[in-house]
């Protein structure tokens, strides 16, 4: 029996959707699994996807779960250094064969508490590296090189996309041989278009049933640009005034977000509807999917969304270009270009066959690329061989 340890801050969005699918499908008669999740804590609008019931959960399932208070979000340092000589006592009294740290800040202290307390093999998820083209140069450069110095006693990076891959590589955060790019993993048995009810899920939104639907899923924060989505919807209204927009998300630019809509007199056609349990059967009302991020790892909301037969039309980022890798399959415009944003959605707006026909392309292609056994046996694998050789490994 393989003794992992995965750790993880982020108790929200894709990252946490990641490791769930990833813990919940390992073979259980080969591996004994164990999760170092931070403590439930109060609703906080600045982290408004984070689930504090999912240690609990998690618990209930059967696994084992250690609280550790890492802060994410930024570096505090006193915080964290707490967190790690917590993560260091507990690793060192259970033992464990693999740690496998997930984003950044859990990346940092988890790896840092692994090579400290002698673990034979350590495994970095980033889930989307934290440094990018949008933070201050003193800022990035400091990512980078704590990025470096965790390189160092990493035995293998995980990267979800092979741009993530180049990105790495690029940056020189650890060595090309110890990259292996997995593709973050969906359930698709539970998304199926066919199982809702499109028209009486639009007339439970209010939704005009014979309109066209724009919709983007997106925490209400900078990382991604829900100003350009509103502000295309904008443009998009002025020669199509009968599209309906809706915005499911929640965060901390949400009275921005919402003054900017009062602001631009679009609010009888945009729907703020925040955070929504039943998120997907929104989306299957959709005509047209939109994420307007800045950068990404391998986004979630977009993978769902091509598995339920929704064009797509995406920003040109890391992590998006991957999951769009041809016309086929979706649009691409530049970053922070509300223009480009209106423009591909009033392509695809008049041009139903080609945006059928992308929506099932697009679902096909996830079907392929994304599934959870494919995911989970690459990351079997790469545990394995790694503690085949883990007396000739090197940093």
């Amino acid at each position: 029996m393989i003794k992992v340890l995965h750790v993880l801050e982020a108790m929200g969005g894709g990252t946490k959707e990641a490791l769930y699918l990833l813990v919940m499908n390992m073979d259980r008669n080969k591996f004994d699994i164990t999760l170092a999740l931070p403590p439930p804590a109060p609703y906080n609008p600045l982290r408004p996807l984070a689930d504090p019931q999912f240690p609990e959960r998690m618990r209930s399932k059967g696994y084992e779960v250690k609280l550790v208070n890492m802060v994410g979000g930024k570096i505090a340092p006193i915080a964290n250094m707490r967190a790690l000589l917590s993560l260091y006592w507990i690793i060192r009294k259970n033992r464990y064969d693999v740690v496998h740290a997930h984003s950044a800040i859990a990346g940092l202290v988890g790896r840092l508490a692994a090579k400290l307390a002698g673990v034979p093999v350590i495994i970095y998820t980033p889930h989307g590296l934290p440094f990018n083209d949008y933070i201050s140069s003193r800022r990035r450069w400091l990512y980078v090189m704590l990025e470096r110095f965790a390189g160092y006693f990493t035995h293998a990076l995980i990267a979800s996309s092979e741009t993530e891959r180049q990105q790495a590589i690029q940056a020189g955060i650890i060595g090309p041989k110890r990259i292996s790019v997995i593709n973050n993993c969906l359930d698709t048995d539970k998304l199926d278009v066919d199982k809702v009810d499109v028209l009486k899920k639009r007339k439970e939104l209010g939704l005009r049933l014979a309109d066209p639907v724009v919709g983007m899923v997106a925490r209400l924060t900078p990382q991604k640009g829900p100003h350009y989505f509103i502000k295309a919807a904008a443009q998009v209204l002025k020669t199509e005034p009968k599209v309906q927009f809706i915005l499911i998300g929640d965060g901390e630019l949400r009275r921005k977000m919402e003054n900017l809509i009062a602001h631009l007199h679009i609010s009888d056609s945009l729907c703020l509807l925040g955070n929504r349990d039943d998120c997907l059967e929104i989306v299957a009302t959709f005509d047209l999917f939109v994420l307007s991020s800045l950068w990404e790892g391998m986004p979630y909301a977009p993978l769902e969304a091509m598995l339920l037969r929704k064009p797509i039309i995406a920003t040109d980022i890391v992590g998006s270009r991957d999951i769009i890798q041809n016309d086929s399959l979706g649009v691409l415009v530049p970053p922070k270009n509300s223009a480009a944003l209106s423009e591909a959605i009033l392509r695809l707006l008049r041009n139903k066959e080609r945006a059928q026909q992308m929506g099932q392309c697009g679902e096909k292609n996830i079907r392929q690329r994304f599934s959870i056994s494919s995911s989970v046996f690459q990351v079997t694998k790469l545990y394995q061989e790694l503690l085949a050789n883990k007396d000739n490994l090197r940093m």
